[in-house]
């Protein structure tokens, strides 16, 4: 049995004495009360597909890292750029634009160029990891279940290969709620008699699924008249941010009502 180390039942005492010893009986106490739940293992094969999935965000923070390098020295050298390009997309025309600026000095200028020389290598190795990722994508064991998780307002094709690698089988959670917990879009819980206070997302979460759901919310609410409905009327009583959270958690049981009963999400009409 392999069990998440947190799930270790310790006791505040024990905290402040840690040796393998007491480790060791902790354990043998926490396996003969039956107090300990192992955790699912991916075979080597859905290990390295979340690898090759999970590249592809640090190819992207690279690219955001020579992005805002660039636009440093831009800034460091008081070049403003013009009202059309001040903006998150990299166009051509931007690009274009980043090649005739000059700076004041030879050095200066050529740290530019080879910044530029190592975006646009990056940006090529970007694009054909999506290739790649694309085949993976119509393999077999992944290909229906794309096309049920892209029938779902939101979800584009990269986001579902990712909950696909992540999430593993979905028969393993035994409810939406178990795979919300698992991914972090549940609160945190602090009741006591009288006092219940209001607690932030689960800190415990799987952040990268989570930060990709809630993007996939805010298409959501803008191509399906369901999502709408539902961000507004949270939206009533609740900040924007918060409101969305709901929107991403109702995307979530719909991605678990579609793999575990394999149907295609059904608009509303």
């Amino acid at each position: 049995m392999v069990v998440n180390p947190a799930d270790i039942p310790i006791t505040d005492k024990q905290r402040t004495t840690k040796n393998d010893r007491s480790d060791s009986a902790r354990i043998a106490q926490a396996l003969s009360a039956d107090a300990l739940r192992g955790i699912w293992i991916p075979n080597e094969e859905v290990e390295g597909d979340r690898e090759l999935v999970r590249y592809r965000l640090k190819m992207l923070r690279e690219l955001g890292a020579i992005k805002n390098a660039l636009k440093m020295r831009l800034l460091k050298h008081g070049i403003v750029l013009p009202k059309q390009y001040d903006n998150s997309s990299w166009s051509s025309g931007f690009r274009q634009w980043l090649r005739e600026q000059r700076l004041p000095t030879p050095s200066s200028q050529r740290a530019f160029e080879l910044f530029l020389d190592e975006y646009d290598h990056r940006k090529q190795r970007y694009a054909d990891h999506l290739v790649v990722l694309s085949e993976l994508a119509a393999t077999p064991r992944y290909a229906y279940k794309m096309v049920l998780l892209t029938s779902i307002p939101g979800i584009g094709r990269l986001t579902a290969l990712s909950l696909l690698t992540e999430l593993g089988p979905v028969e393993r959670f035994s409810s939406a709620d178990q795979l919300a917990s698992y991914v972090g879009l549940v609160p945190m819980q602090h009741q006591s008699g009288s006092s219940d206070r209001a607690m932030p997302m689960q800190r415990r979460a799987q952040t990268e699924l989570r930060s990709m759901l809630i993007q996939c919310a805010w298409t959501a609410i803008r191509c399906e008249q369901h999502f709408t409905d539902l961000y507004e009327r949270k939206r009533a009583n609740k900040p924007g941010q918060k409101a969305i959270v709901t929107v991403a958690r109702r995307l979530l049981n719909t991605v678990h009502a579609v793999l575990k009963n394999q149907i295609q999400y059904q608009r509303a009409t």
